[in-house]
C-alpha cells in the first residue's frame, strides 16, 4: 500500500530544484505542503491533511548535490551569435525549396545552418551572413516570423 510519505518522496525525486532547495534548507515545509496537497490527494486517491505532507518532507533527506559535479558532467557548452531565425508555415514547395537552400550553403564553411519541422510549421536557423541566400531560396514561402 502507497503511503503519503512515499508519495511526497516520489513527487520530490522527479523535481530536482525542489529536492536542492530542501537540501540546502531554504524551502518553507507549509508553504511546499499546501502547494503539493493536491498532487498528493490526486495520487492517493482520497483527502490528505497538510501536516501530513509536511511530516513526510521532515522525513525526506535529499542528498547534497554539488553544482560543480553537475557541471562536468554536461560536456562541452557551445554559445552562437550572429543568428538569424526563420518560421515558414508548411506547404507542398517547402521540402524542395529547403534542398535547393542546402545545395547553395553546402559549401559554405563557419556558418550555422539547422532545420526543424513539425505539422503546421518549419524553422530555420542560419548564420546571419546567410540571410539574404535563405530569402532568395525561400521567398515563395508563407513567412510566419
Amino acid at each position: 500500500m502507497k503511503t503519503i510519505t512515499d508519495c511526497v518522496h516520489n513527487i520530490l525525486r522527479h523535481q530536482p530544484f525542489l529536492e536542492d532547495a530542501l537540501s540546502r534548507d531554504i524551502i518553507n515545509f507549509s508553504s511546499l505542503a499546501t502547494d503539493l496537497l493536491p498532487q498528493v490527494e490526486k495520487e492517493m486517491r482520497k483527502p490528505v491533511k497538510p501536516g501530513s505532507i509536511v511530516m513526510a518532507l521532515r522525513r525526506y533527506h535529499p542528498k547534497r548535490i554539488k553544482s560543480s559535479e553537475n557541471l562536468g558532467s554536461l560536456g562541452d557548452i557551445v554559445v552562437r551569435s550572429g543568428i538569424t531565425e526563420y518560421a515558414f508555415l508548411n506547404s507542398n514547395t517547402i521540402l524542395t525549396s529547403q534542398s535547393n537552400l542546402l545545395n547553395t550553403v553546402k559549401d559554405k564553411t563557419k556558418t550555422y545552418f539547422t532545420y526543424s519541422s513539425n505539422f503546421q510549421e518549419s524553422n530555420i536557423l542560419v548564420s546571419s551572413s546567410l540571410k539574404e541566400i535563405v530569402e532568395d531560396h525561400l521567398k515563395l514561402l508563407y513567412l510566419i516570423s
